[in-house]
């Protein structure tokens, strides 16, 4: 799994551990484990980090394409609702 979205993940409370499947050969998988109220603090915080992607993009064109700067506000006001 990505780095930095288990690192999210841990930042929403998630517990991320190891699980044993009864395969052949057995596996181990990693896991993800979020309660309701933990799922909606992810949420959120992937979508301020594409943000923060989205205006960093926008910085570094110097704002001359407002198209970041339009998806940027459009990606906060779909998911606030």
């Amino acid at each position: 799994m990505n780095e930095r979205i288990k690192e999210l993940a841990r930042r929403a409370g998630a517990h991320i551990g190891t699980r044993n499947l009864m395969s052949n050969p057995p596996q181990q998988v990693e896991t993800v484990e979020l309660w309701d109220d933990q799922i909606e603090k992810f949420a959120e915080l992937v979508v301020d980090e594409c943000c923060a992607k989205l205006l960093e993009m926008h910085e570094r064109t110097n704002g001359s394409h407002n198209y970041y700067g339009h998806a940027l506000i459009e990606l906060k006001r779909h998911f606030r609702k």
